[in-house]
């Protein structure tokens, strides 16, 4: 029987959003940034596991993120994936 290989992986992303004449934000003119960093693991061949955290963040005046309360915001994720 032969062996499954162990795979980790390290994924880094980032965009950046330019809204200098406020067409998405109406009145808010701004540049729109995120960051995320994920790791995937395949313990196995038929399964993989994958987290990630972003974190958002604008340069504007307006406060963007929850529901208007907050500049920046962090969130994350997970999920899991089986092939057969």
């Amino acid at each position: 029987m032969p062996t499954a290989s162990v795979a980790v992986a390290v994924a880094l992303g980032g965009e950046w959003f330019r809204d200098q004449n406020g067409f998405r934000a109406p009145n808010f003119p701004a540049s729109y940034y995120e960051a995320t960093l994920g790791f995937s693991w395949k313990p196995s061949p038929w399964l993989l596991l994958r987290i990630e955290a972003r974190f958002d963040w604008t340069d504007g005046p307006q406060e963007s993120f929850g529901a208007g309360r907050w500049g920046s915001q962090l969130t994350g994720g997970t999920d899991a994936a089986l092939s057969f």
